[in-house]
């Protein structure tokens, strides 16, 4: 999954209109959370429910 998850953020970052790349979490998906770090994105905010992470 972390493979997937960093050639849709490679992708997505190689469009000249895209500047950066937000993903949600559920606050208790920890393995989503890992998943997210492996390939690179940092914890930038958070609600109630969510975490929401950025590539850059």
């Amino acid at each position: 999954m972390t493979e997937t998850v960093r050639l849709m953020k490679d992708w997505l970052l190689s469009q000249s209109n895209v500047k950066y790349v937000i993903a949600d979490t559920d606050k208790n998906n920890i393995a989503s959370h890992r998943v997210l770090q492996k390939a690179g994105a940092t914890l930038y905010s958070e609600s109630e429910e969510l975490y929401f992470w950025k590539f850059v």
